[in-house]
């Protein structure tokens, strides 16, 4: 009876010492497509780069619990810290965006105006009784383009408006916060 109260403390005894040490390791390789992948099963790397494979070891596995615990705190304040750089830069491009559009629509409107001057001059050569049907017709045709450009623009310039309404109201809601 004790030489089997020997084996079973004796297998208790390393089973725990085994468990205490093992680690989680991990692999990194690179796939056919030469993207770098991380597995934490050895049969997923190709067989041909195993032997020059690196094998990493979770840094957790050596910690004590109140080291894991301020790792953790550490690593949420980080990701916190990135989600907030992230939404000032996603802010800061759809600032961007907005006064490119904002600076189109202004050439946009800047051209529009000076061909609503150049048909204004036209107007006046076709107003003289003897304008041919034929410059009549070319500038009401004109007339028509720069009727639909306007609304055209009108549009964009309406959606424009839109965008930076939304902007500025996820603004304010976000200075709110």
């Amino acid at each position: 009876m004790s030489r089997i109260l020997i084996k079973w403390c004796f297998a208790c005894f390393l089973f725990l010492c085994l468990s205490a040490t093992a680690s989680a390791e991990f692999y990194k390789y690179k796939d056919a497509d030469g993207v770098t992948r991380f597995t934490d099963n050895l049969a997923e790397v190709p067989e041909d780069q195993r032997p020059q494979i690196k094998s990493y070891v979770e840094p957790d596995d050596m910690l004590s619990d109140e080291e894991k615990a301020e790792r953790e705190k550490n690593e949420a304040e980080a990701a916190m810290q990135k989600a907030a750089e992230e939404q000032e830069a996603a802010k800061q491009s759809q600032v961007i965006n907005l006064k490119q559009k904002r600076a189109d629509l202004e050439k946009e409107y800047s051209d529009i105006q000076k061909a609503k001057q150049e048909l204004d001059q036209e107007k006046a050569g076709v107003s003289v009784p003897d304008a041919s049907p034929e410059d009549i017709e070319a500038y009401n045709e004109k007339l028509e383009t720069y009727n639909q450009r306007v609304e055209d623009y009108e549009k964009r310039h309406s959606v424009f408006q839109q965008e930076l309404d939304n902007f500025n109201k996820q603004i304010e809601e976000f200075n709110t916060k």
